[in-house]
């Protein structure tokens, strides 16, 4: 009778056994396989990354168009370029590059190795606009050199002098 008990209940748990590995299987086929599962997912994930990679072609496309028009001066980008910049501005870049060929127009350079000064209007030198300066070399004259003095040591045995440029000599 034991033995029949025994094997009864290592039915049972056989059974059990089972039916939950039946239940998890399930499971795992439902979160594979199921409306929000990870196939569909990975499905729409996709789908949705070449909708936004057209997407992109599509901007950088209208993006070359508008500047190939901006170039031949029919945009609306050179517009608004030009009234940031309108005649008499001075427009700086770090590219070698004519802008005359990005926004059409006619331009020239201006100061061309020198440096542009800001004005300001309470020093009479920079009150108005337009200034340019900055020499390539300068020599300092007299009056701009600072105050300094020059002098020399002699060491001689075991006394030191000390010559100034006035002359002067001292111990």
């Amino acid at each position: 009778m034991k033995l029949k008990l025994n094997s009864a209940i290592t039915m049972v748990a056989l059974v059990i056994t089972i039916v939950i590995l039946l239940i998890l299987a399930g499971v795992t086929l439902t979160m594979l396989l199921g409306d929000n599962g990870l196939l569909n997912k990975t499905r729409v994930s996709v789908d949705k990354y070449q909708e936004k990679a057209l997407e992109e072609n599509l901007m950088l496309e209208q993006a070359e168009i508008t500047m190939s028009d901006a170039s031949s001066g029919n945009s609306k980008l050179n517009s608004i370029f030009l009234k940031c910049y309108p005649v008499g501005s001075i427009y700086m870049s770090g590219n070698n590059v004519n802008p005359e060929e990005i926004w059409g127009g006619k331009w020239e350079r201006y100061a061309q190795g020198q440096v542009l000064v800001g004005v300001n209007e309470e020093d009479a030198d920079f009150a108005t606009a337009g200034k340019k300066g900055v020499e390539k070399t300068h020599t300092l004259t007299i009056n701009e050199m600072p105050s300094h003095n020059h002098s020399i040591s002699v060491i001689s045995g075991s006394s030191v002098m000390h010559y100034g440029i006035d002359g002067h000599t001292s111990r």
